[in-house]
């Protein structure tokens, strides 16, 4: 298939795409409102609820612009590469979970659950502690490397 079609084909397919689609294919992480599908053998995750979905959406966003300086970069134009883009979600979920103390596992399973808690302490996106999560995502590794 060609790539441009496959594009077009996944927009239309996929309308909720997941906000932390990358790292939910990468396995770091699970949501309950995910839905798997697969398309030209190529998987994808689309969410269940509208409204929870921009919540993700809103603090991905607020996340990638604050952690443009752990990478280097200056400018954000909207589009991570990959790697950087499943440590920033990796280390965002992550940091969250330390920071609300959720118990510590490899993996978090409920990526909904852990975002309404948080609301709940943190109304505001603004007002979350950014510091200890933009550490959480320096420490962030995407892909483990085999040995």
């Amino acid at each position: 298939m060609e790539e441009d079609q496959y594009r077009l084909t996944y927009r239309q397919v996929n309308q909720l795409k997941c906000a932390f689609e990358k790292t939910i294919l990468a396995g770091h992480c699970a949501c309950p409102l995910s839905h798997k599908f697969c398309l030209a053998e190529r998987e994808g995750i689309s969410c269940q609820q509208t409204e929870n979905r921009q919540r993700c959406q809103n603090l991905l966003q607020k996340s990638r612009k604050k952690t443009l300086f752990v990478f280097k970069l200056t400018r954000f134009d909207g589009v991570l590469p990959h790697a950087k883009e499943i440590r920033v979600q990796l280390g965002i979920l992550t940091g969250l979970a330390e920071l609300l103390g959720q118990p510590e596992t490899e993996n978090i399973c409920d990526i909904n659950q852990l975002l309404a808690i948080a609301e709940e302490h943190y109304p505001d996106l603004d007002k979350l502690p950014y510091e200890p999560l933009i550490r959480a995502v320096n420490r962030a590794q995407g892909r483990r490397r085999k040995k």
